[in-house]
Formats: C-alpha cells, sequence, structure tokens
C-alpha cells in the first residue's frame, strides 16, 4: 500500500508552531530579568547568561519546526507519529489498537511490554472547535482504516 500522510489542518499547523515562539520570547525576558537580578554583572552571571540564550534560541525554533510538522507518516510495515519532542516508529504486525477518541495507539514490542504513544497532532482538548474536532476524528478514522487494511482486516466501526 502506499505512503498515507496525515497532518492536522494548516490553521492547526500555524497555531503548533506558535508554541515555540510563545516559549521562546518569555524565556529569554525571564532568563535575562532573572539573571540580572541575581548576580547583577558579575562574571558568573554573564557565563550563564552566555550559555542559556543559545541553548533557548535553539530550542525555541525547533519546537516550532517540531509543531508544524506534527502528524502520522504510514508506510508499508510501520507508522511513524511526529510529536513535539520525539518521532515513535512503530511496526503495524506489532499494533495492538488505535484509539480515535483518545488519539493513541497502543502496541506491543517484541520485548513484550506493552506501549502507548499519543498522537498530539490530533488530541482534542477541551477547547477544541467543532470542525477542527471532526477532522482530527476523521483522521484518526483514516488512520484506523489503514491500520487495518495493511493487516488484512475489513475496516468497520472506530474503536474509540
Amino acid at each position: 500500500m502506499d505512503e498515507l500522510i496525515l497532518r492536522p489542518k494548516p490553521v492547526t499547523r500555524v497555531a503548533n508552531a506558535f508554541f515555540g515562539i510563545a516559549v521562546t520570547v518569555p524565556a529569554i525576558g525571564g532568563t535575562a530579568a532573572v539573571m540580572q537580578a541575581m548576580v547583577g554583572e558579575s562574571v558568573v552571571g554573564t557565563v550563564v547568561l552566555a550559555v542559556l540564550m543559545p541553548v533557548i534560541l535553539v530550542c525555541g525554533p525547533l519546537l516550532s519546526w517540531r509543531g508544524y510538522r506534527l502528524g502520522v507518516t504510514c508506510r508499508p510495515g510501520e507508522i511513524e507519529v511526529r510529536g513535539y519532542l520525539r518521532t515513535t516508529r512503530i511496526s503495524v504486525a506489532s499494533i495492538v489498537a488505535i484509539y480515535v477518541f483518545d488519539a493513541e495507539v497502543y502496541w506491543q514490542p517484541p520485548s513484550g511490554e506493552p506501549k502507548r504513544v499519543s498522537i498530539t497532532a490530533f488530541k482534542n482538548g477541551p477547547k477544541t472547535a467543532a470542525p477542527i474536532r471532526r477532522y482530527h476524528d476523521e483522521v484518526m478514522t483514516e488512520l484506523q482504516h489503514w491500520w487495518r487494511a495493511n493487516r488484512g482486516e475489513r475496516p468497520s466501526a472506530p474503536l474509540g
């Protein structure tokens, strides 16, 4: 079966990318203010600031980039779930269930311990707008059908 790429709507992708910016700006201001108040113009304060600022300036855009790219890529034999902090690759054969409502994939790797990954891109919060909520549910249902088709099962009603 061909590759299937599942992404949030463009407005949601931009909002997810904004998270990195929303973290970076206050972190820069807060770090500078705290360091100024704690150590003033000392050498230690300058060194700590010189170390923290590049970290913040790298992490913010990285979170923005990762947020924009949240989603799921389905390939023959595996799915790849992209989150803010990590990408998880899961063998289709090891997947136990895909829950639409919770936007989660449960699987059991060869090590035997069951695992779960949340698909952040399609999680619905309490204030998620109805059209976005419907889209997320449709995408998760599509993922569930893809998984079943790749396991040789007929698509049926959603589990979650």
